[in-house]
């Protein structure tokens, strides 16, 4: 595409469709999918100066469920929005230790393009971090992520390699993912949290254990 400035997503779009890819690259839509208000949320709890920075993730998904919104079919857009900043927050916390994540400059290509990543650098400098939120995780999906310009086109653009800290959030359905890492089960009397059974045999949680989500 003609055009300066240069993303993954763009790239990406307009293989897909050359309309679409000009229409993305000109206008910018008037509300947030889930998803990406999701990484919005980790990105400002990864790279926040705040102590509390999984805090910080999730009052920033708040900030943009006011404005600009998001992109729902639930009539309680309050609960999902909840749901979400929890998300961001536990997302952020769990990859995050202590120092913040430093995020990738933008890259000048030449002839008047210049690259910008989602990606994070390594604290000496030498490597990638991408983190990809996905419902499901197959080699299928590995070798697509491995050879997109998400992935490749940042290795080349900053000559750098990849780490990717993949995160499954199981299918999205009625304003909530569902997976270990959005919901949880609590005993029936001592309301003990679980999210799966110390056993290991594959088998659910019995019906008096009541489904909590975050």
């Amino acid at each position: 595409m003609h055009h300066d400035r240069l993303t993954h997503e763009l790239l990406e779009i307009h293989e897909s469709c050359h309309r679409a890819g000009i229409y993305s690259r000109d206008y910018r839509k008037a509300k947030f999918t889930v998803h990406e208000m999701l990484m919005g949320g980790i990105t400002e709890g990864l790279t926040s100066t705040r102590t509390d920075f999984g805090q910080a993730a999730g009052e920033h998904v708040f900030s943009l469920c006011v404005k600009p919104g998001f992109i729902s079919d639930q009539s309680d857009l309050h609960s999902e929005g909840v749901h979400v900043c929890s998300l961001a927050d536990v997302i952020a916390s769990s990859l995050r230790r202590k120092e913040p994540w430093k995020a990738a400059p933008s890259v000048d290509l030449g002839e008047g393009h210049t690259w910008y990543s989602d990606c994070f650098l390594e604290p000496n400098g030498e490597a990638l971090r991408r983190v990809l939120c996905v419902s499901s995780w197959s080699p299928d999906r590995h070798y697509s992520v491995m050879r997109s310009w998400g992935t490749l086109g940042s290795m080349c653009a900053y000559g750098l390699p990849m780490k990717l800290a993949v995160v499954t959030l199981g299918q999205h359905r009625e304003g909530r993912f569902h997976s270990p890492w959005a919901k949880g089960f609590l005993h029936p009397v001592s309301k003990q949290l679980r999210f799966r059974k110390k056993t290991g045999s594959g088998e659910g949680f019995k019906s008096s254990w009541q489904q909590v989500f975050r």
